[in-house]
This record gives C-alpha cells, sequence and structure tokens, in this order.
C-alpha cells in the first residue's frame, strides 16, 4: 500500500512540475509600428445630403519595435456622413522593409470618428521573409492628420499556445 501512496504521490508530482512548465494558457506576444507619410490622392464625391465619399492614397516610411523599418503606402475609401462623421472606411497597404521584404495589411477606421483623428483595427494578410510569421496577426492603431501629412502609431498583438492537449 505505501508503494501505491509513492507512486501516486510521484505521479502528482510529475503532473503538477509539468503544469508549472508548460502553461496551459497562452502568451501574449506584441511589436508595434509608426508611419508618416504624405497624402498624395484625395479625390472626393460630395452627395447632395452633404455626405462623401473619399478616395484616398498616402505613402511614407515606417519603423517598428522589432528592428525593421522601410517604406509604404496605403490605399482607401472612406465614406462620411451628412454630419462629417465617418460611416465606413476600408483600406490596404503594402510596407516594404530594409531588406526588400514585405507585408500587406487590410484594415478599416472606427465607426463614429472624426476626419482628422481616429482610431481603428487591421490585420496583416500576407508576408515574405520574417513578415511570414506575421500572418494574421491584428493591429489596433491611432491616426491623425496635421494638413496633408499621416501619423499612425500601431501595436499588433497576438497569442502563441504554448501547448496543447491532443484531442
Amino acid at each position: 500500500m505505501w508503494k501505491l501512496n509513492i507512486i501516486l504521490n510521484i505521479k502528482f508530482f510529475f503532473v503538477l512540475y509539468f503544469i508549472t512548465i508548460y502553461d496551459l494558457k497562452s502568451d501574449e506576444y506584441s511589436f508595434s509600428f509608426n508611419t508618416v507619410g504624405k497624402i498624395t490622392r484625395n479625390e472626393v464625391i460630395k452627395f447632395l445630403s452633404g455626405s462623401k465619399f473619399v478616395s484616398l492614397k498616402h505613402e511614407g516610411g515606417f519603423n517598428s519595435s522589432l528592428a525593421k523599418y522601410g517604406q509604404y503606402f496605403c490605399a482607401g475609401s472612406i465614406f462620411y456622413n451628412e454630419k462629417n462623421v465617418l460611416d465606413d472606411m476600408t483600406y490596404a497597404c503594402e510596407f516594404k522593409d530594409q531588406s526588400g521584404k514585405k507585408f500587406f495589411t487590410k484594415g478599416t477606421r472606427s465607426k463614429g470618428t472624426e476626419f482628422d483623428r481616429s482610431t481603428g483595427k487591421m490585420t496583416i494578410k500576407e508576408g515574405d521573409g520574417v513578415w511570414n510569421s506575421y500572418i494574421n496577426v491584428k493591429c489596433n492603431y491611432g491616426l491623425e492628420y496635421v494638413e496633408d501629412v499621416v501619423f499612425v502609431s500601431a501595436k499588433c498583438k497576438w497569442e502563441k499556445i504554448l501547448f496543447k492537449f491532443v484531442q
């Protein structure tokens, strides 16, 4: 009987040790990047009601907490209601880092935000080289326009599963 208790205690110890070493929850990882760019296209269609459709493009440079930096451009469309409040926006961006590796994002701005400052979400849709590891990573960002210069600060987060039970 005492041998059975020792074996059970050893098994319990190993299970406890295993759970301590391998966190069954996921770890959260993150990186950030900033862009500064200039509006290169800003075409507006004004509706009789006062609402407007804007087709835009901006391009410039970026740097990241991953020690990657380079150039980018974004193109998108925005629809503002008659009170000049954002109703819908979708855009896509192409980033090219100092090694020539690219990643592509697709995003939206938060509904109800003002023209010159806003928040939004984007997802890294594709990438090559190091950026291939960041596909499907989601980012939150803040944006501000100062005349025709666009400033964006983004924080990207994802979870990495350390351990999975086999089902």
